[in-house]
């Protein structure tokens, strides 16, 4: 049987993706990704998180915002390759070419489940973590529809982490994501969690670190 490697996902702050830290397939064209679904969207499980994987949409133009540049200026020193960071190529949909690679992006669904973790103004909310990347990527999904309407990307600070009995400062390092839990007490603009919106769950916009 072929081994199988493990695939490192990049969060990049204020968005709600994940992005494959490389290119997973090279030599496939655009037509082979959408006979397989991934233009579209495929609908894929992981570690009981429901997501869209897709293409990362790029624009267009070069001057054009879109998922790709919002991912450079949020991490800031990623190499895109090839000529430039920024290099924009059109191709023909039936190109195949090792200059052509699928790079794919995870973008988190409603989990389609009712189970209730915390209570939060007065909403049930099922609280996980996105798996695979880097530290503790919290995600939050009401078990009543309450984001319904909210744009994509949409971005909100609301709720506070808490270690015991002390609040937890954004970007803080943490020991056990196990024990933490989040409450919608209020100790100040600096404790409240940065979320984006995406399909009508809230996704932080930074994962917390953990320390070894």
């Amino acid at each position: 049987a072929p081994q199988q490697e493990a695939i490192s996902w990049i969060k990049p702050y204020g968005q709600s993706l994940l992005i494959a830290d490389r290119i997973l397939l090279a030599q496939v064209s655009w037509n082979d990704l959408d006979k397989n679904g991934f233009i579209a969207g495929k609908m894929v499980s992981l570690n009981g998180c429901r997501f869209r994987c897709r293409l990362l949409q790029v624009g267009e133009k070069t001057d054009t915002p879109n998922e790709w540049d919002k991912a450079l200026d949020a991490t800031a020193r990623v190499v895109r390759g090839f000529s430039s960071a920024r290099h924009l190529s059109s191709y023909h949909v039936e190109t195949r070419s090792i200059f052509i690679g699928f790079r794919p992006v995870l973008e988190p669904l409603s989990l389609g489940i009712s189970i209730l973790d915390c209570r939060l103004d007065g909403i049930d909310f099922r609280l996980s973590s996105i798996p695979g990347g880097e530290g503790f990527c919290p995600v939050l999904q009401p078990i009543q529809d309450v984001f319904a309407g909210i744009p994509t990307e949409t971005e909100v600070a609301m709720y506070t982490f808490m270690d015991g009995q002390r609040p937890i400062h954004v970007g803080e390092s943490i020991r056990d994501p196990a024990k933490l839990t989040l409450t919608d007490r209020y100790f100040g603009d600096e404790y409240l969690v940065p979320w984006v919106i995406s399909n009508g769950v809230a996704v932080a916009s930074q994962a917390l670190p953990q320390q070894n």
